[in-house]
């Protein structure tokens, strides 16, 4: 797992993506999103394993969370998003 402490901070690498579905009766797009314990939506996405790429983990991790089995193909990469977090049992910084 790439996950590093510098100091007083928690630094987690962690990949997902977007999963697009088109009806093909009448060709609506629809997104694939999960919803939190605390009811937040957010992208399927986990941690990047030891000697992993991001790119293989996003599909990995795709597929565990939405629990898929087909391959599907990747349209496009997007960017690096940044953000922090703090866990109740823990005063660090994530």
């Amino acid at each position: 797992m790439s996950i590093k402490i510098i100091k007083n901070k928690v630094y987690h690498e962690s990949s997902g993506g977007f999963l697009f579905f088109e009806d093909p009766k009448n060709h609506e797009l629809f997104v694939a999103l999960l919803t939190t314990r605390d009811d937040a939506v957010m992208i399927p996405k986990g941690h990047v394993e030891k000697s992993e790429r991001p790119i293989d983990a996003a599909y990995r991790e795709i597929k565990e969370e939405l629990n898929i089995k087909e391959d599907f193909s990747l349209v496009d990469k997007l960017k690096v998003d940044n953000y922090s977090f703090k866990l109740d049992d823990d005063n660090r910084d994530h």
